[in-house]
């Protein structure tokens, strides 16, 4: 086996491949060489196979190497040109200029075969869509191993509208405090016919990503059981396993009815909130006997007839506290709530529209919801009990001025 080839065509398909990389022999990546150099890689539950560059090929062949150290090289050599050469029972030896190196191998048989998918059936969309949708739901996810149905994404292939139009495939994350939920329309192709439901390992995020480029279509497959799926993209393919558990029914946490509505500024609201999280307090810990620096999270939404107020109000005995008023449309009869600030912070940032619409129910407990329908991109975020809502609502006062 001996091959010549650019490090600016190679790194990029290794570093795919080193996202799923694992210890042992699951550390190893299959280097093939035969009509361009290509690169599988695996972990056991998910698979990557790069798709061939091109490569002066002396002599064809294959061998698995170790992925890291290859990756780690790779990024180290001090010229452009590579050269990979193995003889029987050798070593892999890699130069570069003055360069020379040897990389461990093993028999391409020593490979873990990954799991089968059908191939006849898949589901078709823009590359840069699937992104976009991966990126903004990941961060909504339970990192928590022990709730095994919210440590994943929720995958739901829902049939058409009744009126006509395409299907939809909805990612949905949620960790409890907060939901994000993305429609993208597909195509369908062969027998892959909603209902389809499945949940999405956040560890296969990395690697499906490195196969997207730009607007270039995907195909996504998997099995009727939801186990196993299989993404196809400009930069190869990735085989996952799906998540064991059942994700909760997102749709009883969804307000069955908005009572009112909010449009503000999306930057305006943006900025004055992070304004509001620059500011902490100093409290006297008598237990401790010393000072010490808190954030306060919880954040105050008051409606006015024309406008907002923003209040977020520092716990007893810290020094400071903030307030804000902010142009406002309404619509319906819209209530105060409150809110952590640092979720809605986190929250408003994956929105991208100029102004952006907070639809709200009658009890200031329950879940605010935010929506983009152009993008298909939906946010809910729970709401936190406050005192001073809660009396107000009661007494049925709904503003409060910025001082």
């Amino acid at each position: 086996m001996k091959f010549y080839i650019e490090r600016e065509r190679l790194l990029p398909v290794v570093k795919a491949a080193k996202s799923v990389l694992g210890k042992g022999l699951w550390s190893m990546v299959l280097v093939k060489a035969v009509d361009g150099v290509a690169i599988e890689a695996g972990n056991g539950d998910h698979f990557f196979s790069g798709n061939a560059v091109d490569a002066n090929i002396e002599r064809p062949g294959s061998v698995m190497v170790d992925g890291v150290a290859l990756f780690k090289l790779l990024g180290r050599l001090p010229e452009s040109t590579v050269g990979f050469e193995r003889k029987r029972g050798k070593k892999m030896v890699v130069t570069c200029g003055r360069v020379r190196a040897e990389l461990s191998t093993t028999p391409p048989s020593s490979r873990p075969t990954e799991p089968a998918v059908d191939e006849s059936e898949s589901i078709r969309l823009p590359g840069i869509v699937l992104g976009h949708a991966l990126a903004t739901i990941k961060g909504a996810v339970s990192t928590e191993e022990a709730r095994s149905g919210l440590n994943g994404m929720f995958m739901e292939l829902l049939p058409p509208p009744a009126n006509g139009g395409p299907s939809v495939l909805r990612f949905v994350g949620t960790d409890g405090n907060v939901l994000r939920s993305q429609d993208m329309c597909v195509t369908v192709e062969g027998g892959a016919r909603p209902p389809r439901r499945a949940l999405l390992p956040t560890s296969a995020v990395a690697p499906i990503s490195s196969i997207i480029n730009g607007d270039d279509d995907v195909w996504i497959r998997w099995n009727a059981s939801g186990t196993i799926i299989s993404v196809v993209g400009p930069g190869g393919r990735v085989v996952s396993r799906m998540k064991d558990g059942e994700f909760p029914d997102y749709r009883r946490v969804l307000p069955p009815h908005a009572t009112g509505a909010l449009t503000l500024n999306r930057k305006g609201f943006l900025e004055a909130l992070q304004r509001a999280a620059l500011l902490s307090g100093v409290l006297d810990d008598p237990k401790e006997g010393k000072s010490k620096r808190i954030r306060h999270k919880e954040t105050e939404l008051w409606v006015n007839d024309h406008s907002v107020t923003i209040i977020r109000r520092s716990p007893s005995g810290a020094l400071s506290d903030y307030q804000e008023e902010l142009p406002a449309e309404q619509a319906g009869s819209p209530v105060p709530f409150g809110f952590n600030l640092n979720l809605m912070v986190e929250m408003l940032g994956h929105f991208i529209t100029e102004r952006v619409t907070l639809q709200l129910p009658a009890d200031p407990l329950g879940p605010v919801k935010i929506a983009d329908s152009d993008r298909g991109l939906m946010g809910i975020v729970m709401p936190m009990r406050v005192e001073e809502i809660m009396d107000a609502h009661k007494a049925g006062k709904t503003s409060r001025k910025a001082a």
